[in-house]
């Protein structure tokens, strides 16, 4: 028979002592999910829409799964109702990626079809959903932007020393025809070679700052004091200052910073030249003898050259010196050691939970509370199990 509107509005909650009994047959291994109709909902309803409704009507999920879940986020199925229509059982599973339905085998329907159903039933209830839905936390997720490029530099220098320990870089210079037909024909991938390696470089050497910026930033989203937070033309003076400022005010405006930052010491000295440094990069400063790479002298237009390069050198060493690999690496341990020593100023109480939330690539923030959480694990993975009926959307 087609499942119904009626059908659903006669679904009710199973008894407690059925819910026990239901609960003790499963813990005993004795418990069968029988023939069940299954559907898979990925799309028509969201998980939050049917928790609600079903909320409404039955309270907390009793449901198997339910019961046995870990008290955090890193479960397999995160709510589980079992339900009783026309007294038969129901099961309404939320997985991370789709809703399981059980439905008695003798109810035909497809998942589209019961989506509507509920949807119908929503809106018949749409003010009691709407009350119990802001009584619910309400978090909105976001890329960590210290952790994303902590990754992606880590990336880029991995990249970066395959490229380096391939290449060439001081390859004789051609003495007969056929040695410069061998240059000629293996240049193209030489140079190709060196511009990505000097590209990455650079590019680490500028995001090196940023990543330990972003970290002072991730301790001033966190630890600011409430009175400052709450007050948006304090925070954003605050957020906005120049990063000698944000780093003197954090003890001052911040919860657990247990000492000053001392401007002098030299891990922070190193870092604020690293700051300058990417600065140059970034507005394309023209310092043509901060980093010289050789020096030519002219009568007219003659040239003398004052050292000896071979072709590769002459045509490349320039690319390949300015950005080299020693320089982005030197460039990430400075970055590196500013982080730990800002670390070492939070008092015991905070630093374990900053060095989660660090860690955390995809970060949670409370939007009626301010306050940033961990979420999620890093990876949701999922448990498909064999399905000889599927009616999916």
């Amino acid at each position: 028979m087609n499942l119904t509107a009626a059908d659903i509005l006669a679904i009710r909650n199973l008894s407690q002592e059925e819910f026990t009994n239901l609960l003790n047959q499963a813990k005993a291994g004795k418990h069968r999910w029988g023939n069940k109709r299954l559907l898979r909902i990925t799309s028509g309803i969201t998980q939050v829409d049917l928790f609600c409704y079903l909320g409404v009507r039955f309270g907390r999920p009793k449901g198997i799964l339910t019961a046995l879940r870990n008290d955090d986020s890193d479960n397999f199925a995160h709510w589980h109702y079992t339900l009783s229509m026309n007294g038969e059982l129901v099961e309404i599973i939320s997985f991370t990626y789709r809703i399981e339905v059980m439905l008695p085998n003798r109810y035909k329907c497809t998942a589209e079809y019961f989506c509507s159903l509920i949807k119908d039933e929503i809106t018949r209830h749409a003010e009691q959903i709407a009350h119990f839905k802001s009584q619910l936390e309400e978090w909105v997720t976001f890329l960590n932007p210290y952790k994303h490029l902590k990754y992606s530099a880590g990336r880029l220098l991995a990249r970066a020393s395959e490229l380096n320990s391939a290449l060439d870089k001081s390859p004789k210079h051609p003495e007969n025809e056929s040695e410069l037909r061998l240059f000629i024909k293996a240049y193209p991938k030489n140079a190709e070679k060196a511009d990505e390696l000097s590209g990455l470089c650079l590019s680490i050497k500028m995001m090196a700052p940023v990543i330990a910026e972003s970290f002072v930033n991730l301790l001033i989203f966190i630890l600011t004091k409430p009175e400052i937070k709450n007050n948006e033309a304090r925070m954003k003076k605050f957020v906005r200052a120049p990063i000698e400022d944000r780093l003197e005010a954090l003890h001052k405006n911040c919860l657990h910073i247990a000492k000053p930052i001392d401007l002098d010491h030299p891990l922070v000295k190193d870092f604020i030249e690293l700051m300058g440094r990417r600065n140059d990069l970034l507005h394309g400063n023209i310092r043509p003898m901060k980093k010289t790479d050789e020096r030519i002298y002219f009568l007219g237009k003659m040239p003398l050259f004052a050292e000896w390069r071979s072709q590769f050198e002459r045509s490349l060493k320039s690319r390949m010196e300015t950005h080299t690999l020693t320089d982005a690496q030197t460039d990430m341990d400075v970055a590196s050691r500013f982080i730990g020593h800002l670390t070492n100023h939070l008092d015991s109480t905070a630093t374990y939970n900053i060095e989660i939330l660090a860690d955390t690539m995809d970060l949670g923030y409370d939007i009626k509370r301010k306050i940033l959480g961990k979420l999620l694990p890093d990876f949701l993975t999922d448990f498909i199990p064999a399905d000889p009926r599927p009616d999916a959307t």
